[in-house]
């Protein structure tokens, strides 16, 4: 079994820039769309800069224009785009000669497209996605109908998949071993799965080194499963 690779999004506070320095999962998040998490570009300028420069830095947006996202990877702020809205083939060429213009070709996969998955046909509109564009440049995230919510959807749905893709949607430590020994993604997305109740601030939350650490620990098992 391949190795599983670890995106923790929705990072949003300093305080878990250290856990996340100190854990170093192989991606981390920042939601610039409207969610509970959602940051500004201007916080992103700064968060990012806190990060250690082997972790790469996924911005997430939805329906954004081309240079909103585009120039903060081309000024590496981040170094991935992450799509989560109607964007199709046509975005995403236009997108890859945007950033391609002023950076030249770059040497790893910095676009990740989000689908949603409720049913087969939805694996199927996935599956055609990703034959017709540019795997140098381009993966595939898989996650549920309503991405952010901490829920989960039918992986039986995803077994044979052909494509490489990240798994998304209401993964946590208690779950996630089970999904990897069920499909074994190339990678998955936590948010909320790995979060705690932030003391002294009623409803919200935030990072939990603890939760992570559990994380890591449920996805070796999932491997010997």
């Amino acid at each position: 079994m391949k190795p599983c690779k670890v995106k923790i999004c929705g990072i949003h506070l300093p305080e878990e820039i250290h856990i996340i320095n100190s854990l170093e999962p192989d991606y981390i998040g920042f939601v610039l769309a409207p969610s509970k998490r959602q940051v500004t570009v201007e916080q992103v300028r700064s968060l990012s800069k806190k990060v250690k420069p082997t972790i790469p830095k996924v911005g997430v947006f939805v329906n954004p224009k081309i240079p909103e996202a585009a120039n903060l990877l081309i000024e590496g702020v981040i170094d991935i785009i992450q799509l989560h809205g109607q964007e199709d083939l046509a975005y995403i060429h236009d997108l890859k000669s945007y950033v391609e213009a002023n950076t030249g070709p770059l040497q790893y996969p910095w676009i990740l497209k989000a689908i949603r998955i409720e049913q087969a046909s939805d694996v199927d509109k996935a599956a055609c996605f990703a034959k017709q564009v540019d795997k140098n440049c381009f993966r595939l995230l898989l996650d549920g109908k309503s991405p952010g919510s901490g829920q989960s959807f039918d992986w039986q749905l995803l077994k044979g998949f052909p494509e490489e893709y990240l798994l998304a949607g209401g993964l946590s430590p208690e779950n996630v071993a089970k999904a990897i020994g069920l499909l074994n993604p190339m990678g998955i997305d936590v948010s909320s799965g790995v979060e705690m109740p932030r003391e002294d601030h009623p409803g919200e939350t935030i990072k939990s080194e603890e939760r992570i650490k559990a994380l890591y620990e449920a996805l070796e098992k999932g491997k010997t499963e």
